[in-house]
């Protein structure tokens, strides 16, 4: 599955670094979560979307730095699609955002899916399974939901008219429209 993260900044390119507070003194860690789908490859407007069966969309998820402590890593899971990020490194200042736009899904029911953006920060050099973590990680959740119509069909009105007279196709049809004699 692509990823593409999109509004990466210079910090977003400095991967792996440790995270510090952007503030001295106490602080607060908080992310949030939005999700929206459209018909188009980019982030859309809303969390909801109406198509016809068969039709691709795509998921964005942007995260939104609202404390006061940069994170650099990150995991994100949708509970339809899965893992889509584990211990990805990127730097998350505050105030920042960034979004994660992932290849097309065909819809072919009605789909509603939640997905968790967590984010903490490794301490430096560390990569493991359960990380040893310099902030607690701090989550956020938000879902989407695409409904399915059904497809509007049109008939467009013959241009041929219509005929009294329908001339028989077949020997069995012909016979049919004969005039029975009698003989007695």
């Amino acid at each position: 599955m692509r990823r593409v993260l999109l509004g990466a900044g210079v910090a977003g390119l400095l991967l792996g670094l440790s995270a510090v507070p952007a503030s001295a003194g106490g602080g607060q860690a908080s992310i949030s979560l939005d999700k929206t789908v459209s018909t188009a490859d980019e982030c859309g407007t809303s969390g909801e979307i109406s198509v016809v069966a068969g039709t691709d969309v795509y998921y964005c998820y942007t995260v939104t730095n609202t404390g006061n402590y940069s994170f650099n890593t990150h995991d994100l899971t949708d509970d339809v699609l899965g893992d889509l990020l584990s211990q990805y490194a990127y730097v998350l200042q505050p105030s920042e955002s960034v979004s994660l736009v992932i290849d097309p899904v065909t819809i072919d029911v009605e789909t509603e899916n939640c997905a968790t953006w967590s984010a903490y920060n490794m301490t430096p050099g560390v990569t493991a399974v359960a990380p040893a973590a310099i902030t607690p990680p701090v989550t956020a959740t938000d879902c989407a939901l695409v409904t399915v119509t059904a497809p509007t069909t049109t008939v467009a009105p013959s241009s041929v008219a219509p005929t009294s007279a329908v001339a028989p196709t077949t020997a069995k049809a012909a016979a049919a429209k004969a005039t029975p004699t009698y003989t007695g």
